[in-house]
């Protein structure tokens, strides 16, 4: 299943964490990034937004097992952002499906 993330409007910043673990546990593998105008800049410069899409967001993408696209708007499921929200659906379900390491220690 494939859900957007709008990058003009959801900032690129941990809490994408957050917005993830919602996806993956909602059947989300794919996230398609929306920019169809200026990435979100309320929190910081967009220079920095988009160096904090690159090393903050995307990794998170293979963190939570999701492939991703990045282009125009396209219609889709979205979820929140925030930690809380993950508390809740975890209290509704009795479930989430976390972020998992891209690589294993030698002794794991």
């Amino acid at each position: 299943m494939r859900a957007v993330y709008d990058l003009t409007t959801y900032p690129t910043t941990y809490d994408f964490a957050a917005w993830a673990v919602l996806a993956r546990t909602a059947g989300v593998d794919h996230v398609h990034f929306i920019i169809d105008g200026p990435i979100a800049h309320w929190k910081y410069s967009e220079d920095i937004a988009w160096k904090r899409f690159a090393m903050v967001l995307l990794p998170i993408c293979r963190l939570a097992r999701l492939s991703y696209s990045v282009g125009a708007r396209e219609e889709g499921p979205t979820f929140g952002y925030h930690g809380g929200q993950v508390h809740a659906l975890y209290l509704k379900t009795g479930q989430i499906k976390k972020l998992e390491p891209t690589i294993k220690n030698a002794h794991s």
